[in-house]
């Protein structure tokens, strides 16, 4: 097994992940109980000029404490995977997901629609987990 993929790279990757996703319950809780919800606005709005910046907050953003809670798990195991890959990767591949998916959004979704959450990154993970598993065949 390689250093990057031993026992101590594996678990920092998850203790990373895990601060990462209380950064993200720690926006939930300004958004939440300072904010009234405020945030929520700087998602990804098609078609808008102004909606592209939320190409870049829009994962950073939650339609409620329901939707933070659903992707909590998916977010801390995908995401620690990818990121027992190395850390250029990890933040290769999740920019690119990042950029493509809110270009993706922002270009095909509907009019006058805001979109925010975590989902379209973590599906990202899981198709670049899916995609390396397949090209490299390799369980060490």
């Amino acid at each position: 097994m390689s250093e990057q993929h031993s026992k101590f790279g594996i678990t920092a990757s998850f203790r990373s992940m895990f601060m990462a996703l209380a950064g993200l319950w720690v926006i939930e809780l300004i958004d939440t109980f300072l904010l009234g919800s405020r945030l929520q606005r700087y998602g990804i709005h098609p078609w808008s000029l102004q909606g592209l910046w939320g190409v870049l907050t829009a994962p950073l953003l939650h339609g409620g404490w329901s939707h933070l809670i659903a992707n909590s798990m998916p977010f801390v195991v995908l995401g620690g995977l990818v990121r027992t890959r190395g850390e250029g990767r990890f933040w290769s591949v999740s920019l690119l997901i990042i950029l493509v998916g809110g270009a993706g959004t922002w270009l095909f979704g509907g009019t006058g629609t805001n979109h925010i959450g975590a989902s379209g990154l973590i599906f990202g993970w899981f198709g670049y987990l899916l995609l390396a598993g397949w090209y490299e065949r390799s369980l060490s």
